[in-house]
């Protein structure tokens, strides 16, 4: 079994002002670099450790945001304005626990200098890029789902929530 993550507390070592914000990092003990939180990389980054086989470690501090808003000691954590939740990372657990695509068969579904597509054969398919604020469309040759499938587009992407895996795409 695998523990799959993006910051934990030996890679995640800020420095904090008063308010308890970040204010610097002390890279010199961190194991690992780090993602800082509002960096948009950390989002494609739980994608494919969410996409992958093992059970995903989530950070507190990447899920809830307690860096910049001066509420690290004055929050209250059943009140969303004081102890606000990172909703993508919300939507990528929800997709972990509610559509179980671990139990597809995990393969790369198409790949490019700027793009990766996980699919989890029949489930799932995960798509990643590297431009964070622009959209990349990729046509799969095989995705592992029947032609007819209806297919949910879970990230909002398109504007339309649902795609049909075409008789040429199976």
């Amino acid at each position: 079994r695998s523990g799959n993550f993006v910051n934990s507390h030996m890679t995640f070592r800020p420095y904090y002002n008063g308010a308890g914000d970040y204010n610097g990092w002390d890279t010199a003990s961190e194991i690992s670099p780090h993602v800082e939180p509002n960096n948009p990389w950390m989002i494609p980054a739980y994608a494919a450790a969410i996409s992958m086989d093992g059970n995903p470690i989530i950070f507190f501090e990447d899920n809830f945001n307690l860096g910049y808003l001066g509420n690290r000691f004055n929050n209250i954590p059943t009140d969303q304005t004081t102890f606000p939740i990172q909703d993508d990372i919300m939507n990528l657990i929800w997709c972990h626990q509610n559509l179980g695509f671990k139990h597809g068969d995990y393969r790369v579904a198409d790949s490019g200098p700027d793009h990766l597509v996980i699919s989890r054969d029949g489930l799932a398919l995960i798509g990643i890029n590297d431009h964070i604020s622009t959209w990349i469309t990729v046509n799969i040759a095989n995705s592992g789902f029947p032609a007819g499938t209806v297919l949910y587009d879970y990230s909002g992407a398109h504007g339309t929530n649902t795609i049909v895996v075409d008789v040429w795409t199976v």
